[in-house]
């Protein structure tokens, strides 16, 4: 009796890893067919990729092809070779917002590929927020200050400049689109207008907030 329980559980362990394997399948021919972006929403003229894999996994022709919109025919953007396991990545830029997806035709007797729609938003880049944390001190009792700004779309690793008093202090975006800097203004009574500038990156322009006002002058205690 033990051993046909035993068998009766192996068959059915079996079979739930074959149906486990055929899930897996499906899915991996599923995911085949999308197609990926390194940002889904961009800015005008940034560059930007469009990549996938193919389930065919040999090299044959990909199209990458855009509509504007989801009624209109698909036209033709780009034309490359993938490579022998199937991987294709296209560089672009776009001046609107776009449904793109890839298309391979027919080879060797494989059927055609259309991938599935991926919409690409093209959004305006601001300077959601920016401030000098504090904005007074008094020049003999002062300590260090800090430059903060917050930027949309988040491109993290792009250059932020911070125009201070005669100096520019550069800083990076984390993957929230926030950079800051640190430091000690000196003992001088003095007022600038400081200003917090995301720089000319991937065909994106420069963008640069509104000026926030530091001061620092002597106090009497």
């Amino acid at each position: 009796m033990r051993s046909t329980r035993l068998l009766g559980a192996a068959i059915l362990s079996s079979a739930a890893l074959i149906a486990v394997g055929v899930t897996t399948a499906a899915a991996n021919a599923a995911s085949s067919r999308d197609l990926n972006v390194s940002y889904s929403k961009v800015i005008k003229y940034e560059k930007f990729s469009a990549f996938g894999t193919l389930s065919t996994h040999k090299i044959r022709t990909v199209k990458l092809q855009y509509r504007n919109h989801t009624d209109d025919s698909w036209t033709t953007k780009s034309t490359q070779q993938s490579s022998l396991s199937g991987n294709f990545e296209f560089a672009l830029t776009t001046s609107r917002s776009r449904y793109y997806r890839f298309y391979a035709p027919p080879s060797g007797g494989d059927p055609a590929i259309s991938g599935y729609s991926r919409k690409v938003t093209v959004v305006a880049q601001s300077v959601t927020f920016f401030a000098v944390t504090p904005s007074f001190q008094c020049s003999n009792d002062a300590g260090n200050i800090t430059m903060f700004a917050h930027f949309y779309p988040a491109r993290p690793y792009r250059s932020v400049h911070f125009a201070t008093f005669g100096v520019s202090r550069q800083a990076y975006q984390d993957g929230k689109g926030n950079a800051a800097v640190n430091f000690y203004p000196g003992t001088a009574e003095y007022s600038f207008p400081a200003v917090a500038t995301t720089d000319l990156a991937s065909g994106a322009p420069a963008k640069s907030s509104a000026p926030f006002t530091y001061s620092q002058s002597f106090c009497n205690f």
